[in-house]
């Protein structure tokens, strides 16, 4: 059962959500409570958003739908994930290695590339199920909202029910509303990744200045007018 979470705390996720000059969101939950992860890429630095779906699709089929052969020839061509997904990647490692060995990581194909292109050997032995989910061949770009139901999708297939997320600072406490719409309460684990990368494709990514105006115009205008965030943790059973 997930854990009741305070008026306090509440007020304070509306609070951070529109003030996201400040890279701010509450930790929530136990992550000693948590069955799987989920974690949410940050840029990257080959291929456009045009480009990256038709080039998975490639991949994918080469490598016959493995993720993780699919992976290594991506790192093979050299598809550089960023720094900001390597950092990622750290927090998600540091949790799997001691704090959750075992449970099963939900990410964007980023960062367990950016996982493979660190530490081969830890991503070849790790206990712990690495479940990467891939842009669609047809949609030129894959949002959070498309992401968080993708993680949706795949735990329910795997049985989990509890996630803890992972993510960058600048973009956390949007994901966390995004979640709490779709009926999720998640465990949001302490976690600073705050870096930008300059040589990112995309601009957001590669410039916090341009970042910053595109999620003042998605939290306080595109996201509230589509329904796609809520300010109130849905109840728990």
């Amino acid at each position: 059962m997930a854990q009741a979470i305070d008026a306090e705390t509440v007020a304070r996720v509306r609070h951070d959500y529109f003030r996201p000059w400040k890279n701010a969101c509450p930790s929530l939950g136990n992550i000693r409570d948590a069955d799987c992860l989920w974690v949410f890429a940050f840029g990257r630095n080959t291929y456009t958003d045009t480009e990256l779906g038709a080039e998975i699709a490639k991949v994918r089929e080469k490598t016959k739908g493995n993720d993780l052969d699919a992976l290594k020839l991506l790192n093979a061509r050299g598809l550089d994930p960023g720094r900001p997904n390597l950092a990622l990647a750290h927090v998600a490692a540091n949790i799997l290695d001691f704090w959750k060995p075992g449970i099963p990581m939900i990410a964007q194909f980023e960062v367990p590339l950016a996982m493979l292109k660190d530490d081969p050997q830890w991503i070849e032995e790790s206990t712990a199920p690495i479940i990467p989910f891939w842009p669609p061949a047809d949609k030129p770009y894959f949002s959070t909202v498309d992401g968080m139901q993708e993680c949706i999708r795949i735990s329910k297939l795997r049985g989990c029910s509890r996630p803890a997320i992972i993510a960058h600072k600048a973009m956390l406490v949007r994901a966390l509303a995004i979640a709490w719409k779709m009926g999720i309460s998640p465990i949001v684990p302490e976690q600073n990744v705050t870096e930008f990368d300059s040589r990112s494709i995309q601009s957001g990514p590669a410039n916090p200045k341009i970042w910053l105006v595109r999620e003042i115009a998605a939290r306080y205008a595109h996201h509230p007018l589509h329904h796609l965030v809520s300010f109130t943790p849905p109840t728990q059973a």
